[in-house]
């Protein structure tokens, strides 16, 4: 009994889109309701088409800037999204989880499954710090928080933020 409960467990979230279809595209209450249910998928859609076209703009730009030898980089949200990521933009399990503080960018992580995860900036952690501190000097870049709880003075007294 106890398997079977578990096993059900992952059919919840389908419950919830085919009771989301019917009463609002089968059986709406009212007839507006299914427009507007229409119209909330559309524009997510579009959002979520936006957000990937903006981050495969960002891949390129990332090329042209290791072409120019990390010198030229034009700035963009997503751009300072790519430069952050790993050392405070998490995005998904790497080494360094638990280290860095809380910072979650939804945008960076659909402009990421949309381009097939791609991290365009394959740099070490060191070098990466290094020129989002140059080109976005004005922004935090260290925090006065961890996700760690054992190991939270490791990122406090970690060598990269003595530069």
């Amino acid at each position: 009994m106890i398997m079977i409960g578990f096993g059900l467990l992952t059919f919840i979230p389908h419950f919830f889109i085919i009771q989301l279809i019917w009463k609002n595209l089968i059986k709406p209450a009212k007839s507006t309701s299914m427009y507007f249910f229409i119209t909330a998928i559309f524009l997510c859609i579009g959002i979520i088409v936006f957000i990937g076209q903006e981050y495969k703009k960002a891949i390129h730009t990332i090329k042209n800037f290791k072409e120019s030898n990390y010198t030229e980089l034009e700035k963009s949200f997503m751009i300072e999204k790519i430069l952050g990521m790993h050392f405070f933009y998490h995005t998904r399990f790497c080494e360094f989880d638990g280290w860095r503080p809380p910072k979650h960018e939804p945008k960076l992580i659909i402009g990421m499954w949309l381009n097939r995860s791609i991290d365009p900036l394959n740099v070490d952690l060191k070098t990466r710090l290094e020129l989002y501190k140059k080109f976005f000097p004005n922004n935090k870049y260290k925090f006065e928080c961890s996700c760690a709880i054992a190991h939270r003075q490791d990122y406090y007294n970690d060598n990269l933020w003595k530069n």
